[in-house]
């Protein structure tokens, strides 16, 4: 925070980071250097995918996560993990875990299969992964403790897979991302389980979620997107020079 002020310009990754320091220093009384400094640009993910979702008919019937494994996954997935154990016997689906999440688990793999967890391991190819992550009927994504915003959401995005998220992880997106238009939402265990029965009841129509997160993205959150705005940027300062 103390080099900031010693910055031409200051790009935040969210609007959330841009409103907490925007609260920060006006709290310092440097309104000042927020209007002259201040901006953000939200990260792209990847163009020129196919909605995979779609166009893969047999769904496999379950629910699937992926993560790495740095801290605060295995924290927010852990918590997950109690959620989950409270519900499974109120659904029929399962869930299918990717990435190196998988490694901080392994010692309790018995007993997550047990609840229907169940342990897939990384893949390393991208393009195999997507294949694999689109046959699935829904992404959930369970955090609860970090920073910035989730990049994995635009991930599956890219690629059709409706995303059901924490409302810890929905914030930073507010603004771009509506509600029950682009992704799905939920709070607590009870929220969580609404939401399953919503979509074994067809109440909630997740190919058009599919079709209405995919076209936003590939028309506003593509990687070309983002340089095209950091491009904007960089042009500004150099006027100013």
């Amino acid at each position: 925070m103390k080099i900031w002020p010693l910055c031409d310009k200051v790009v935040f990754i969210t609007k959330q980071d841009y409103d907490y320091a925007v609260a920060l220093f006006k709290a310092l009384k440097k309104d000042l250097i927020i209007k002259e400094k201040f901006t953000y640009i939200y990260d792209g993910a990847d163009n020129g995918l196919q909605n995979l979702y779609l166009k893969n008919n047999q769904k496999i019937q379950s629910l699937v996560f992926m993560a790495s494994d740095q801290i605060p996954n295995v924290l927010s997935f852990n918590w997950f993990i109690g959620l989950w154990k409270k519900i499974k016997s109120n659904i029929k689906y399962n869930l299918h875990v990717y990435g190196k999440i998988c490694d901080a688990f392994t010692h309790r793999r018995k007993e997550l299969e047990k609840y229907g967890i169940i342990l897939k391991g990384f893949v390393s190819n991208k393009n195999k992964l997507n294949e694999i992550l689109s046959k699935y009927i829904l992404f959930v994504s369970p955090t609860v403790v970090g920073s910035g915003y989730r990049t994995k959401i635009l991930d599956v995005g890219s690629i059709g897979l409706p995303t059901l998220c924490t409302e810890f992880d929905y914030k930073p997106f507010e603004g771009i991302l509506e509600k029950n238009k682009h992704i799905l939402t939920f709070q607590n265990t009870e929220d969580f389980l609404n939401q399953l029965k919503k979509i074994e009841s067809n109440e909630v129509n997740l190919d058009l979620i599919s079709k209405n997160i995919y076209n936003l993205i590939e028309k506003n959150l593509t990687w070309n997107n983002t340089a095209d705005q950091f491009i904007k940027i960089y042009e500004e300062l150099l006027l100013q020079k």
